[in-house]
């Protein structure tokens, strides 16, 4: 996801000394810019020399140069075809994915093609997050597509843009805000809670809160709506009132996710790791 930085928070990291001098020379400004990658943004497609470049520093994803961009052409190829081969779930949000494979296990379902139409999906996630501007028509075409999970990458793709994008087609986004699938309303109020001020933003903001309530709802929706509304933290001022009101033990959901989601709102409200 290249609107997310690499180094996202993980609770086990920052309990070492090393991480967490690491990111304050980050965000004091005094990193070297090959020790500010890791916390900056990821960039759509990542290639290194690792004979020349062992620690993957120089990204050559960009290059001009005639072996590199053939070398990336023939990699991204091998990748979109081992996805189609193994019929990659994983282009599924975790809740989606579950939905439609009720009745079924999640391999099953994404053998069944009218289940599973991964050929689409796959290609409007690799339009979102190319960040190219020339596929951003298509994305708007993508937001009324029948499938979700073309739905879903399409929002996506707004919010790993600039806020303009988003800007532009704002109304197209509110009618998401009410989408039969809890993942596309995710992502296009994410897109609106980010790039977006005024009634649309608010709009985007209860939308995200009332997915996240985890006294209500499915756990992976109610996680998938945390994680959205922890990667906003210039907005934790409004939402923490709300998010204070959440049960940290969801009715349904296992131990390990239980814990995820403490964690996720420790982390939204500030509160120190346990």
């Amino acid at each position: 996801m290249p609107h997310l930085p690499q180094g996202q928070h993980v609770e086990y990291m920052f309990q070492t000394t090393t991480t967490r001098v690491w990111k304050k020379l980050y965000d004091d400004g005094k990193a070297t810019p090959a020790q500010s990658y890791f916390w900056q943004t990821k960039q759509p497609e990542e290639l290194y020399d690792l004979t020349n470049d062992p620690d993957e520093v120089r990204n050559l994803a960009t290059s001009t140069v005639g072996k590199h961009a053939a070398k990336l052409t023939e990699l991204r190829q091998a990748l979109r075809e081992e996805q189609l081969r193994i019929r990659d779930v994983g282009m599924l949000p975790e809740d989606e994915m579950h939905a439609r494979a009720v009745g079924t296990s999640p391999y099953e379902m994404a053998h069944n093609l009218q289940k599973y139409p991964l050929e689409q999906i796959l290609a409007m996630a690799e339009k979102a997050s190319s960040l190219a501007v020339s596929a951003n028509a298509e994305l708007v075409t993508g937001l009324e597509d029948a499938d979700a999970g073309v739905r879903y990458w399409a929002a996506m793709g707004f919010l790993m843009r600039d806020a303009e994008f988003t800007k532009t087609n704002a109304a197209k986004l509110q009618t998401l805000l009410n989408d039969k699938a809890p993942s596309v309303v995710i992502a296009a109020a994410s897109s609106l809670a980010k790039h977006t001020d005024g009634t649309s933003q608010q709009l985007a903001i209860a939308a995200l809160l009332a997915q996240a309530n985890t006294n209500t709802g499915n756990i992976y929706i109610n996680m998938e709506a945390l994680n959205a509304l922890d990667n906003l933290p210039a907005l934790r001022p409004q939402i923490a009132p709300a998010v204070k009101t959440f049960s940290r033990q969801s009715k349904n959901g296992e131990q390990r996710v239980n814990d995820r989601v403490a964690k996720l709102i420790r982390h939204i409200l500030g509160e120190q790791d346990e």
